[in-house]
């Protein structure tokens, strides 16, 4: 009987082993893939917290280069244009210069505002020459388009503010929004 039953072990032996060797792959191999699994979603979430950093520094710079804008309006207005209401070519000339990046940086509407800022300078600047010239029968009319230009630049402080305070806002970036 003993050997008979060698016998019958021996007969499925070979085919058990299979099964046994088989279960054993789809064992390993699971374990593996659930290991690749877990990588693949840490690279993923490295990936992710990578993006948000680059999205935080994206933001920091392009503040610095837009409050830079903002501080360069400020000061020709402060500097150039209010003291004497009488700005020079090449004050108005470094303004151009300084804003040329508002290209890159902010808006049309406010594009077109330091372009306004620059051109109402240079028309301020011709007005004056004539007022102080004190010539030709245009003379009260130049004194009150430079009246109006001179209001016109008095009020530009806050309105140089608003535009460009959508630009400088620093929003907290939230994990949920990068």
């Amino acid at each position: 009987m003993c050997s008979g039953t060698y016998e019958v072990l021996h007969d499925f032996a070979g085919p058990a082993a299979t099964i046994i060797g088989a279960f054993a792959a789809v064992f390993v191999t699971r374990r593996l893939g659930r290991g690749q699994l877990r990588i693949s979603q840490e690279q993923s979430r490295a990936a992710h917290q990578q993006a948000k950093l680059a999205a935080v520094r994206l933001q920091h710079d392009l503040f610095d280069r837009r409050f830079a804008l903002f501080q360069t309006a400020r000061t020709f207005l402060v500097k150039d244009v209010y003291p004497q209401m009488n700005p020079s070519t090449d004050a108005i000339f470094i303004f151009a210069q300084e804003t040329a990046t508002a290209a890159f940086l902010v808006d049309k509407p406010l594009r077109e505002y330091l372009d306004e800022l620059r051109t109402a300078a240079f028309k301020l600047q011709e007005i004056s020459t004539l007022v102080a010239l004190q010539q030709g029968p245009d003379h009260v009319q130049n004194v009150q388009q430079k009246a109006r230009l001179v209001e016109w630049f008095g009020a530009q402080h806050e309105v140089l503010v608003a535009k460009f305070q959508p630009f400088l806002k620093l929003d907290y970036i939230t994990p949920d929004t990068a």
